[in-house]
């Protein structure tokens, strides 16, 4: 490889670091948001079925 080869391939790894990096960041960001997701599904759910409950025990 001649030396524009090299810097140039250097310059490649260094932007492949970078953006892997950034990927690995919003992973993470979209881990913690489906776990809000889950959460906030199952607050749902027991919400529901305890209006359920009660709507079954008035009549």
């Amino acid at each position: 490889m001649n030396q524009v080869n090299i810097h140039n391939f250097q310059h490649f790894l260094k932007e492949l670091e970078k953006n892997l990096s950034e990927i690995d960041k919003l992973l993470e960001q979209e881990t913690l948001h489906l776990k809000n997701i889950y959460v906030l599904h199952d607050v749902m759910t027991k919400m529901c079925n305890n209006w359920s409950h009660q709507l079954e025990h008035r009549g």
